[in-house]
């Protein structure tokens, strides 16, 4: 299979944050016009969320939609890196044909089991 066009490549990455940013504006009834996706090449976090969409989603999201994929803790390091202040950072990752997974610090994890739970 010949390698992917660059310009083919980034219309699948800015797909996949458009499409991460409709899932969050229907599933927890965002504004629209308070959760932007970040051209692709800038720097900072994906998806640019407004104050009243921050508070309900205390998340800042890097998204990559890649052939094969490689490289987990570098690109949930760029997570870290791009996170605001109190933000916990979230790495987004698809590969093609399969499910998007959504990649947390354990920590993280186990405070929403807690919280979850009422622990």
């Amino acid at each position: 299979m010949p390698p992917i066009k660059t310009s083919s490549a980034k219309a699948k990455g800015r797909r996949f944050q458009q499409w991460i940013r409709t899932q969050l504006i229907e599933v927890l009834g965002l504004s629209p016009t308070d959760v932007t996706s970040r051209p692709m090449g800038s720097g900072g976090e994906d998806l640019i969320f407004g104050d009243a969409s921050r508070k309900v989603f205390p998340y800042s999201v890097e998204a990559k939609h890649r052939q094969s994929y490689e490289g987990l803790y570098q690109a949930y390091q760029q997570a870290v890196d791009n996170a605001p202040a109190d933000t916990e950072p979230v790495f987004v990752v698809r590969t093609n044909r399969q499910e998007p997974l959504a990649v947390i610090a354990f920590g993280h994890f186990l405070h929403l089991v807690r919280t979850r739970h009422g622990s």
